[in-house]
């Protein structure tokens, strides 16, 4: 079966991630190009790249992704994405810094003015062309690996059904 890698620009990115030398930039690009495919704007779906800095709540890190949907007419946030250049795929503290800055974003959007607060939040770090998902529950201090290929270090190629999969189940969760 055919995924992401199928289409060329998302072929062409994710080769870009594996040059010598890429940077976090190279990474953002393939996400802008492949998100679009699992949350399309037929289904309301918004991606937002760079999220802004929330320096009134003294946050400067920001996100370098948020999927919004339209839920009853209303704009919510269901799943941020941090990422980083490959460099750092085989750093664990890199990896927990990449998912406590996305939680703390996290932890931001829930007060946000139309945000429910008790919805599940789901969260993907990707470094180079690792990624890892999880969930974030209302009130929880740190982040749950998502339910499906949880705890699992996921390789765009090398694991690109269960990279689909994730995608896949995050768009069927959050829909209206």
């Amino acid at each position: 079966m055919a995924y992401y890698l199928a289409d060329p620009m998302c072929k062409f990115y994710y080769e870009q991630i594996k040059e010598p030398n890429s940077d976090e930039s190279d990474v953002d690009n393939f996400y802008n190009n492949t998100l679009s495919l699992y949350f399309p704007r037929n289904q309301l779906y918004g991606i937002e790249q760079e999220s802004r800095p929330l320096k009134e709540l003294r946050l400067t890190n920001k996100t370098d992704f948020t999927i919004r949907c339209i839920r009853n007419g209303t704009p919510k946030k269901v799943v941020v994405i941090e990422c980083r250049r490959k460099d750092f795929a085989y750093q664990d503290a890199k990896w927990r810094a990449t998912l406590n800055q996305a939680i703390d974003y996290v932890k931001l959007i829930r007060a946000e003015q139309g945000q429910n607060a008790s919805e599940d939040l789901h969260i993907i770090i990707a470094i180079g062309t690792y990624l890892r998902a999880f969930t974030h529950k209302q009130g929880a201090d740190d982040a749950v690996p998502f339910s499906v290929c949880a705890n699992e270090l996921l390789e765009l190629k090398t694991d690109e059904a269960k990279v689909h999969a994730v995608f896949t189940e995050m768009n069927r969760i959050t829909q209206h």
